[in-house]
């Protein structure tokens, strides 16, 4: 089974280090928002999330929504945007078959309506929690509502519809997940504490394994040395216990087996190494 994978960037936003993992410095850094294009033989081309696009900053004009803005400044152009780096692949937006939500914050959704008839892999329980917020209170989650295609619940294939199948040795402590294709090589994983309905996406890459891992730590270091955030990301984050527990079992998925390629989605240091936008 062939699975290829490549990673881009559709830009970054400002935050400081120490606010996402505990040893960085207290000035601001610059954290990229990737996405990955991935090429499955049988399922045909996936995204995994979007990053930015330009309509984040018209979904975030208005108070309360622009607090998310100011917060995390951000800074894209039309060009770093999903569908117009995967145009220069020569690959058309109607070619996406899926778009794989690993949550629903705006750095990760941003780009959906570029793709009008693409099926959304996601959290059902994720958006039941969501979509029952308030303006004030979906902006204190990073929720923001008119970064949806009008059609996305019809478009909508969850991942819970998936049987909940036990996992190899090999990705313990991780014990369950849903395999997308029937064949182990598309393994969505839930990884909580982040985000209602946070999930990652295992991947048997021609290259070697592979677990995108979006939100569930920021910084290669968290799982490397199993650091977590400032303890002041809980006035944010859904449960910063769980959070802490998932870094833990990233850590000790690192060590079992460190030939799993862990990449989360705004880490500086695996930018340099890993991205090649076109």
């Amino acid at each position: 089974m062939s699975v290829q994978i490549r990673i881009l960037n559709t830009g970054f936003c400002y935050h400081p280090e120490m606010i996402v993992i505990r040893d960085g410095a207290w000035k601001n850094a610059r954290f990229p928002s990737t996405f990955a294009l991935i090429q499955h033989p049988r399922m045909g081309i996936i995204l995994f999330d979007t990053g930015y696009a330009e309509r984040f900053f018209e979904a975030t004009r208005q108070l309360p929504f622009r607090i998310y803005r100011w917060v995390t400044p951000v800074h894209t152009h039309p060009d770093e945007s999903a569908v117009a780096q995967i145009s220069k692949l020569g690959i058309s937006k109607e070619d996406v078959q899926f778009i794989f939500i690993s949550h629903f914050h705006a750095d990760h959704i941003a780009g959906l309506k570029d793709f009008p008839n693409t099926r959304f892999l996601c959290s059902h329980q994720a958006l039941d929690e969501l979509f029952t917020l308030g303006d004030w209170q979906a902006t204190k989650a990073g929720f923001l509502k008119s970064l949806f295609p009008y059609d996305f619940a019809e478009r909508c294939v969850y991942l819970e519809s998936y049987p909940l199948s036990p996992l190899s040795e090999s990705l313990h402590p991780f014990k369950y997940g849903h395999d997308l294709a029937g064949d182990g090589s598309l393994i969505a994983i839930p990884l909580p504490g982040h985000h209602p309905g946070h999930y990652g996406l295992y991947c048997e890459t021609e290259s070697g394994p592979v677990f995108l891992i979006g939100d569930a730590c920021w910084h290669q270091r968290s799982y490397q040395k199993n650091i977590g955030p400032h303890p002041i990301t809980s006035l944010i984050m859904q449960d910063f216990r769980g959070y802490g527990k998932t870094i833990q079992q990233l850590s000790d998925l690192h060590g079992n087996n460190p030939g799993i390629q862990i990449i989360p989605t705004h880490c500086p240091e695996m930018h340099a190494s890993l991205v090649r936008n076109p």
